[in-house]
């Protein structure tokens, strides 16, 4: 930005008289850089004419003056600042240095650019004119108002020198708020080339004494005014500015405007407070050691202190002695004065027995540094680390502890990270059979279960979904044992570990623990075996107890069919079926679990022949006639077929002529069929189907077999009554041979 702004008047008639008057190339320019007015020294010295374009305009390198219009426009329109201005060849041979300055905009006015080119002679003269004494001419040959010129010209100079001279803001500008002249160090705080107050910033507004658009009253008398804002600059950065304004002597209202960066003072007091909170909070000693000067004394903390005896950081840093350090640490203590001497980076840790603290843990770390004059200084900082200690040491020596009953526990141990090891007992490794070098930190899941895989993979199953809340207990069957090692059961139990302050860790973390179940697993197997043992002894000796009342109760009937021949009949329908269901019972006795289907049979034939006197012939036919012995009565079922049986016998028996029954046992692949056959005729019209239910005959049969796994048939053929009952499963079950 220039030090000298144009003072351009508002009215667009005014602003075009005063362009054709100026003696210097004047060109009005519209939004598409287009001539839109030009005076006479514009169209002479740069040949343009009104209308036309600027593509002729060459600079002084070469390159299009319009190139350069371009990019100022846009650096105008960002915000930022303009690119540095180019000079132009004239018509001639000369050249003239161009400025570009923007118009407000105008209803019905297109013009929005004044670019003004100064030819380099008249630079040259002006310049000179600052430093070229001038004789003094005569009086009477000179006008009057010329002998008042020169004084105002050294005062226009000497401002031009204050405000390049001067590494602080400084700015020039009148009551009407137009910006007249400022420097370089103005310049960089301005967004783009504002020409007034009004298009500053609000923050750099109040900053010079403008507040909606019109002087502080405070700043019309010719006493200096101070303020001071924050303001963020065009390159981003926040700045901490004092403004100094005051109005300057003379009948014209004109204010200069010194600025100071109060930005490093504004940090290092900001470093201050918060040092001091963090010294008052921490506990923290901190000096500063220079070797020309000792120990510089710190910066007092405005904050009050907590307490009345609090004591300097500075005193308690340098009362630490050699003779309050205990033996085991003096050798660091030594190092870290010969860091102090020589001024090295160091951090040591050290004991001290205080006299009236005790014995306490001090960390201590020195850092070399140089001032902004080349001074070399040491920091040093010292902390209280005993409580850090005092947990350390308890942290050891619970990890001893720990350790110690990790490794006297007959138990296995390990502790888990995600899917590795990271540490175990030696139970854990001599449990899973592994060698010492399988068992160290990182090993994973699958070599340290890889002398056990089924359950390496149970685990590794059962991780990803273990709830901090539950315990997940795995049993492993035994496999075959290696040579020399006794079959064994193992059993291991997985609990998520969650951390101190209840939720899980990022990486699931979980312990194991594997015991071996041998022992207790034969010892709840030999109780089982004793157990059912006793069981089978007991249900035998009730079975056994049921058989002999039943056969009591048999010969009672018996005895009563005696006396009272009347009703022998029905009294032997009933011997008979108690003998049936005695002869069930026995069977059960002398053996556990389903009986053997030809066995029933035997009993049940056996019984009939004893009650009736009538010989009973029993076969065995079918294709699997040879496994006949395998086919099996669960005991549920055993006592109704064996009923059933006995009945059908019983009737082959009574409406026989008196020849022999032929009862066959036909065994195929997957059922059995028992046929009864006898001499004897169905009534006429007989139908199984219509026979109802009772207490006795066929009615007591249809009622005891079981439907779904027994069917009965009665059929004539020839001279013989074939009784047929078709046994299939699940009533019937096929058992391994004897």
């Amino acid at each position: 930005m220039p030090s000298q702004l144009p003072l351009l008047p508002q009215d667009p008639a005014a602003l075009r008289g005063l362009i054709d008057m100026a003696a210097e190339p004047m060109l009005l320019l519209d939004s598409n850089l287009q001539v839109r007015a030009a005076n006479p020294a514009a169209q002479q010295q740069l040949a343009l004419q009104i209308g036309g374009e600027l593509h002729g305009l060459l600079t002084a390198t070469g390159t299009k003056l319009l190139d350069w219009l371009r990019l100022a426009v846009q650096a105008h329109a960002d915000g930022r600042r303009l690119p540095a201005a180019p000079s132009v060849q004239m018509q001639g041979g000369g050249c003239a240095h161009v400025s570009l300055a923007a118009l407000e905009p105008q209803d019905g006015e297109p013009a929005r650019w004044l670019l003004q080119a100064q030819p380099e002679a008249a630079r040259t003269a002006r310049r000179g004119r600052k430093t070229a004494t001038k004789p003094t001419p005569p009086a009477a040959a000179e006008p009057a108002p010329a002998a008042g010129r020169a004084p105002a010209e050294r005062a226009f100079d000497e401002i031009n020198q204050w405000l390049a001279l001067s590494p602080q803001p400084m700015l020039l500008f009148d009551a009407g708020g137009l910006l007249l002249r400022c420097n370089a160090p103005f310049a960089a705080l301005l967004p783009g080339s504002p020409s007034s107050l009004q298009e500053l910033p609000a923050a750099l507004q109040a900053l010079l004494g403008w507040q909606r658009g019109r002087m502080l009253p405070a700043l019309q008398g010719m006493q200096a005014m101070q303020t001071q804002a924050s303001l963020v600059d065009p390159t981003g950065r926040t700045r901490w500015l004092q403004a100094q304004v005051q109005r300057q002597a003379g009948t014209s209202q004109r204010y200069m405007a010194v600025l100071l960066d109060r930005t490093a003072e504004q940090d290092r007091d900001l470093a201050h407070q918060q040092l001091d909170a963090l010294m008052d909070t921490a506990g923290v000693g901190l000096a500063t050691f220079q070797q020309d000067a000792g120990w510089l004394r710190p910066r007092t903390s405005t904050k009050p202190s907590a307490s009345a005896g609090s004591s300097d950081p500075l005193a308690g840093l340098q009362g630490v002695g050699r003779d309050i350090v205990e033996p085991e640490s003096l050798p660091e203590f030594e190092r870290l004065q010969q860091a102090l001497k020589t001024g090295e980076r160091i951090e040591v840790e050290y004991a001290v027995q205080h006299p009236e603290l005790g014995r306490r843990w001090l960390l201590t770390r020195v850092e070399p540094g140089a001032l902004g004059s080349g001074q070399r200084t040491l920091s040093v900082v010292t902390l209280d680390v005993t409580a850090r200690h005092l947990a350390q040491d308890r942290n050891e020596q619970l990890l001893r502890e720990l350790t110690t009953i990790m490794d006297s526990s007959g138990l296995g141990m390990a502790y888990l990270r995600g899917e590795r090891l990271v540490r175990c007992n030696p139970g854990f490794a001599q449990m899973l059979s592994l060698q010492p070098r399988a068992a160290t930190a990182g090993t994973p899941l699958a070599e340290l279960f890889a002398t056990l895989p089924a359950l390496g993979r149970e685990v590794m199953a059962a991780l990803p979904s273990l709830d901090a809340r539950e315990v997940v207990e795995l049993e492993l069957p035994p496999e075959l044992p290696l040579a020399g090692e006794m079959q064994r059961w193992l059993s291991l139990s997985l609990r998520r570990v969650r951390s101190a302050l209840g939720h899980e860790t990022s990486e699931p973390e979980t312990i194991a623990v594997i015991s071996d179940v041998t022992t207790h697993r034969a010892a709840e197997a030999a109780r089982l075996e004793a157990a059912i043992a006793q069981r089978e002894l007991l249900v035998r000796e009730v079975h056994h107890r049921i058989k002999n009342n039943l056969q009591g109760v048999a010969g009672l009937l018996q005895q009563i069919a005696a006396r009272r021949p009347e009703v022998a009949g029905v009294i032997n329908e009933a011997v008979g079926q108690v003998q049936a269901i005695a002869q069930v019972y026995g069977l059960q006795v002398g053996s556990t679990g389903p009986l053997r289907l030809r066995r029933v049979m035997d009993a049940i034939t056996g019984s009939v022949q004893r009650i009736f006197g009538r010989v009973i012939h029993l076969a065995v036919a079918g294709p699997q006639a040879e496994q006949a012995h395998q086919w099996s009565l669960p005991e549920a079922e055993s006592i109704p077929i064996a009923l059933s049986l006995n009945e059908l016998l019983t009737n082959a028996v009574k409406h026989g002529p008196g020849d022999d029954v032929h009862c066959t046992l036909v065994c195929e692949a997957d059922q059995v069929l028992v046929e009864i056959r006898n001499t004897g005729e169905l009534p006429l019209g007989f139908d199984l189907g219509a026979v109802r239910g009772g207490v006795s005959g066929l009615g007591l049969v249809r009622a005891l077999l079981p439907r779904r796994s027994a069917t009965l048939s009665l059929v004539q053929q020839g001279g013989e009554v074939v009784c047929r009952v078709e046994l299939r499963p699940p009533g019937l079950s096929f058992l391994l041979p004897l």
